[in-house]
């Protein structure tokens, strides 16, 4: 690019932005965990009304 433009006094930095993945859930137990997760109560009510997911 210098030799092209014939000006030696160019300079080119490149930023490279690291993007973090975040995993969603999908099914029905990792939404449950995840919903756990910010809310342990929800456990305790799932065991005393005898609750499952499907």
């Amino acid at each position: 690019m210098r030799s092209a433009l014939k000006n030696f006094d160019l300079d080119v930095n490149a930023r490279i932005d690291k993007q973090v993945a975040i995993k969603r859930p999908y099914t029905a137990q990792e939404k449950y965990q995840h919903m756990v997760a910010k809310n342990p109560q929800l456990d305790e009510l799932r065991k005393r009304f005898n609750l499952d997911f499907d």
